[in-house]
Order: structure tokens, then C-alpha cells, then sequence
């Protein structure tokens, strides 16, 4: 019945609308601009510094191949010295044996027995430091062989533990072997003993004289465990890990006070590893490890 008409003119709001979104889209055209020009500069950077990385690759890979052939020409250089020194000091282990064989039966002087038997005992030391600084080369070529084969385990123990028994006595510690009466097993003989001298020997070097040296073997189903415990200083717990690194040792060269190579405790693992065993070391409740 009626129509209802209604103007109104919007001239100025869409002129005004146009201004702003002009000026809005100049604003964002800047702010592009400004962030290409950042992102050009940082191209330009990166591919400064990639040019810088690969110069620095280069240097690593030529230092890195350097070190190879150094750390490849040490090893030589301890398989060759070892090589050399071995025959000499089985040379003069073998006579010292047998004077000692003669000594014990005969009516010698308890000095003279000492005496020999102390040089038997470091030329032995000599002769596993030098036979551990072959086993390092060897290792690390990957030239270390593995003979298994069966044997009593417990007899293996108790011998080993034989080579300390003089060394206890003289210096009145209470060394005590706990072994089953057989445990046989099937692995490789010479690096178990191995294992054992060096534990034993790294025992013995850090107890006190009076002190105390436990070497047990727990056996149980088809797992067999050896364990050396003495109530010696101990090892830090920092070092715990470390101690199994070679040429790895506690004291300090100023501080120290124990002599070694620092390679007993990395040979142990090194055979260890190999022959797939595993090593705990945890703190004895006398202190000792």
C-alpha cells in the first residue's frame, strides 16, 4: 500500500575506507621491503658461514686423518716395543724360576729368598705391563683372537690366586680365595687369567699392608660370577667410569703415588667385552672397590 524510500550518501565513508586501505597497503609494501632486505642479508651470511664451515670441515678432515695415521703409528710403535722386550724379560723370568724352585729346597738364607723372589716378582710386573701394552695394539687393530675351549673355572681361580699368596704374607694381608670345587666352563682361559692378575694386581697395589683381599667365585644355574673386594682407599665416584679408559688413572701425575700404564682396568674391560662378560664396580662397605 505505501512504499517507504530512504537515501543517504556514503560518498565520504568510501572514500575514507579507500584512503585507509591505500595507506594500510603502503604500509605492508614496506614491511615486505624491509623484511627481503633482512632475508638477502642473512642469505648472504649463511652463505658466508657455510663457505667458512666447509673450509673448517676440510682442516677437521685433514687433522682428523692426521691423528689416524699418529694414533695407527703409536699402536705400531707399542706392538713393536713390546715385541722387543718380552723375549729379554722372559729371558730373565725363566732362571729367576728356577733359582727360586732351588732356593725353596735348599738351605738358603730366608734374605736370599726374599731377594730373588722380589726380582721375580717385578720382572713379572714388567712383563704383564708390556704384555698389556701388546693386547692395547692388538685390540685396537682388531687383531685379538679368542680360543674357547673347556675348563674348570675354579681351579683357574685358585691358581691365579696362588701367584699372590708370597706377596700377602710379606706384607700381612688377609687374602682370602672362596671357590666351589669345580666350575667348568667353556671360554677362553688366558684372558679370564688375565682378567684376574690385573684385578688382583690392581687389588694388592692399593690395599694397605694388614689389610684385606677377598677373591670369590659364586656360581649359580648357568651364570658364574668373580668378584675381588678389598678394603682399600677406594674409587671416586666420578671416576668410576673412567677408570675403565685406557691410560686412565685415578691420582694425578703429581699426586700419585702407585706406579702403572693405566691400562690393567681398560685391558679387564677390553677382555670382558670380548669375551661378551660384564663388570660391576661398586664400592665395598670397608671402602674398597
Amino acid at each position: 500500500a505505501y512504499i517507504l524510500h530512504h537515501a543517504e550518501d556514503v560518498t565520504e565513508f568510501v572514500v575514507r575506507h579507500y584512503h585507509d586501505s591505500t595507506q594500510h597497503l603502503s604500509k605492508v609494501e614496506v614491511r615486505a621491503q624491509r623484511m627481503e632486505a633482512e632475508i638477502m642479508q642473512r642469505a648472504a651470511e649463511v652463505k658466508q658461514a657455510n663457505r667458512a664451515l666447509k673450509t673448517a670441515m676440510e682442516e677437521l678432515e685433514q687433522m682428523n686423518q692426521r691423528l689416524t695415521e699418529l694414533d695407527h703409528l703409536k699402536s705400531q710403535f707399542f706392538a713393536n716395543i713390546s715385541h722387543e722386550l718380552r723375549t729379554p724379560l722372559t729371558l730373565i723370568i725363566a732362571p729367576l724360576e728356577n733359582r727360586m724352585r732351588w732356593l725353596t729346597g735348599s738351605n738358603a738364607s730366608a734374605e736370599e729368598r726374599h731377594e730373588t723372589g722380589l726380582m721375580l716378582r717385578n720382572a713379572r710386573i714388567l712383563y704383564r705391563h708390556v704384555t698389556d701394552l701388546l693386547d692395547a695394539a692388538k685390540l685396537e687393530a682388531g687383531r685379538m683372537p679368542v680360543f674357547w675351549a673347556r675348563f674348570d673355572l675354579a681351579e683357574l681361580v685358585r691358581v691365579t690366586a696362588s701367584y699372590f699368596e708370597l706377596l700377602a704374607q710379606e706384607r700381612d694381608i688377609a687374602f682370602q680365595v672362596i671357590v666351589p670345587e669345580a666350575c667348568v666352563v667353556e671360554s677362553d682361559s688366558e684372558k679370564l687369567q688375565r682378567i684376574l692378575l690385573n684385578l688382583l694386581s690392581n687389588a694388592f697395589k692399593f690395599t694397605q699392608d694388614k689389610g684385606c683381599i677377598f677373591v670369590r667365585l659364586v656360581t649359580a644355574e648357568a651364570c658364574a660370577q668373580i668378584e675381588v673386594q678389598d678394603n682399600g682407599p677406594g674409587i671416586p665416584a666420578e671416576m668410576r667410569e673412567h677408570v675403565f679408559e685406557r691410560f686412565m688413572q685415578v691420582e694425578s701425575s703429581v699426586t700419585r703415588q702407585h706406579g702403572g700404564t693405566g691400562l690393567g682396568l681398560a685391558i679387564v674391560k677390553d677382555f670382558a667385552d670380548l669375551l661378551h662378560g660384564k663388570l660391576e664396580l661398586e664400592e665395598s662397605p670397608g671402602g674398597g672397590a
